[in-house]
């Protein structure tokens, strides 16, 4: 294990250690540090110990995730979309084909045959036709604005003189 010292090293960093005043250790710092291995191995393990078993206890504790539709998983799902908007399939429509094809488990590319995007398609159609076909209202009854003549009561002297000149 790296926490491990051997014998070797330890006896060198007794030999080399120097104490504050930069003097060296005495002969019995051999055993402090021996006994401060032995401690700091001890605390080691310990801890080694405990993150091992939180490790274990978040990895039980937590929820599994939810197991992700194929709609979800499927990289093609972006791609389909794509495809559909180019072709033309408008917003409202294809926010009805997700939702299908999530319900049935289905790509969107395979929702479109699905019978009940079928019939919400063809209402969808059905409606923006007859939108489409609605008329506006008229402005006005649209019967022909009387043109003025000479006998047209209350003309002004402007509208008299392009009378005469028209």
């Amino acid at each position: 294990m790296a926490n491990e010292i051997d014998e070797k090293s330890l006896n060198s960093n007794a030999d080399s250690a120097t104490g504050e005043n930069g003097g060296t250790l005495p002969a019995d710092s051999d055993k402090d540090f021996k006994t401060l291995y032995e401690n700091q191995k001890t605390r080691a393990e310990k801890a080694e110990a405990e993150a091992k078993r939180l490790k274990e206890s978040n990895s039980s504790s937590s929820p599994k995730p939810a197991e992700a539709t194929p709609a979800q998983t499927s990289p093609s799902v972006d791609v389909d979309e794509r495809i559909l908007l180019a072709n033309g399939m408008p917003d409202e429509l294809l926010k009805q084909l997700k939702d299908i094809a999530r319900l049935r488990g289905l790509s969107l590319i395979d929702a479109q045959r699905d019978s009940l995007f079928v019939a919400v398609k063809s209402q969808y159609e059905k409606d923006e036709t007859s939108k489409k076909a609605s008329v506006r209202s008229s402005r006005g009854s649209g019967q022909v604005e009387a043109k003025k003549t000479f006998a047209t009561p209350g003309l002004s002297r402007e509208e008299h003189r392009a009378l005469v000149k028209g």
